[in-house]
């Protein structure tokens, strides 16, 4: 009896990793991700807006100005960078932080013999609000 259940756990782990990976290696359609400033382009697309060329995979600049809302989130005029003292430059965004052992998935690994660590990890993740002055380039979470 153990000898079954540890092979539906197998054959369960083993499926949950090839959809993963199935779902990780599609391609929406051909297009392109900008490695500079994360812009979709279509897949004919030589260069992008930001100057990066595709065929080479050199070039290109991150964006400034309005273009940074969509790299590092929205400005926020009322809020002061602690490091320069600067008010009006900070921009903020929520992101997700790796923070630690998720207890679940650590029972979930001692109940697998540590298999079920191969398809999820351990950590768990934090939503929380990354702030960046434009300033002085400092970077912090809150």
């Amino acid at each position: 009896m153990p000898n079954i259940f540890l092979c539906l756990v197998i054959i369960l782990i083993i499926g949950a990793l090839a959809l993963k990976f199935l779902r990780s290696a599609q391609d929406p359609g051909g297009f392109k991700r900008c490695p500079i400033c994360r812009l979709v382009n279509p897949p004919s697309a030589m260069l992008c807006d930001c100057g990066y060329d595709f065929e080479r995979q050199s070039g290109g600049k991150k964006p400034e100005g309005a273009g940074a809302g969509f790299l590092y989130g929205s400005l926020n005029p009322q809020m002061i960078c602690p490091h320069c003292q600067t008010k009006g430059s900070v921009r903020t965004m929520i992101v997700k932080a790796k923070k630690g052992v998720s207890g679940g998935k650590a029972t979930a690994a001692v109940l697998t013999a540590g298999l079920s660590i191969l398809a999820t990890g351990l950590s768990r993740k934090e939503r929380l609000t990354e702030a960046r002055c434009s300033n002085c380039n400092s970077v912090w979470h809150f």
